[in-house]
């Protein structure tokens, strides 16, 4: 299906960002709206959300025609998609990069299916994918992870004294996966701060970083707490507003595509190089180990 030629509404997609994102820094509904929509499109920047959701708001799931087709789906004849702008799209493999094509997206109802429709691909993570998810929260961290003794034992928290995350003996995968991302978020920004750090300016984004991630690998996350959205926001104008909104999606996109990338691509290659050694362990090489501590 060909691309249709039309002039891209740059003045309309710019009316329509302010807007949503007006609604979305002060509605706590439609933030969590936004949140989920970027959980399972991490290929897309802040404004091209905010776009899709100024004209579909009911929206859950956008793909181009290919996208579709690889889904066993078709797009109805006559049916008009949503168009993104060039640099609205990210590419995953390019750090820093979005991309320089136009594209058009269409939802669920735009579509028809054949009788057999190829599964959705596994995104869940659990047993050795959940292993290297962690594996590569650790080496995402800014700072050394612990296993602290003295840490409650329902308790992950980053430690801005010590500069360490410190987890409790015994923690439960999934508990750990959602915390180290939630407790990252707090290491970062420490770390970019030359002074005035206080864990309760960004306990909300870190909330919906963890969120997000747990939506995107179907793990259980309580929601973030948004009850204070509206009054967090008001002394920001909407420029402000939408930086906030472009920080945390450039944050959870790189930090999915890096977990993503580890599990569904190193493992396969480590268990390869594993196979030609003649052992089933994964291939050996420089990675982050959490460290006991008394």
């Amino acid at each position: 299906m060909a691309e249709p030629k039309e002039i891209w509404p740059t003045d309309e997609i710019s009316a329509a960002v302010v807007d949503m994102t007006q609604k979305v820094s002060e509605e706590p509904d439609a933030y969590l709206h936004f949140l989920q929509l970027q959980a399972h499109h991490p290929q897309y920047t802040a404004d091209t959300l905010l776009w899709l959701m100024a004209k579909e708001p009911d929206g859950q799931v956008f793909r181009t025609v290919p996208e579709w087709n690889e889904h066993g789906r078709f797009v109805k004849p006559g049916e008009k998609g949503i168009p993104l702008e060039r640099g609205m799209v990210r590419l995953l493999d390019h750090d820093g990069w979005t991309n320089p094509n136009m594209e058009w997206v269409f939802v669920a109802k735009q579509t028809w299916a054949k009788e057999s429709i190829p599964p959705e691909p596994e995104q869940r993570l659990s047993g050795q994918r959940l292993e290297m998810g962690l594996r590569t929260l650790l080496e995402l961290s800014p700072v050394e992870v612990k296993i602290d003794a003295g840490t409650a034992p329902s308790e992950i928290r980053y430690d801005p004294e010590r500069k360490e995350i410190l987890l409790p003996q015994g923690i439960g995968a999934e508990e750990a996966f959602r915390g180290l991302v939630r407790e990252i978020l707090q290491a970062r920004m420490d770390m970019e701060m030359d002074e005035g750090y206080r864990r309760e300016i960004f306990q909300q984004d870190a909330e919906c970083l963890s969120w997000m991630m747990c939506q995107r690998y179907g793990l259980p996350c309580p929601e973030p707490d948004l009850s204070r959205l509206a009054q967090n926001n008001a002394p920001w104008n909407t420029e402000e507003r939408n930086s906030c909104l472009t920080s945390i999606s450039w944050l959870y996109s790189g930090m999915e595509k890096n977990v993503s990338r580890e599990v569904n691509i190193q493992k396969s290659v480590r268990q390869k190089i594993g196979q030609a050694m003649g052992t089933n362990e994964p291939g050996q090489g420089k990675s982050k180990a959490l460290v006991q501590t008394r």
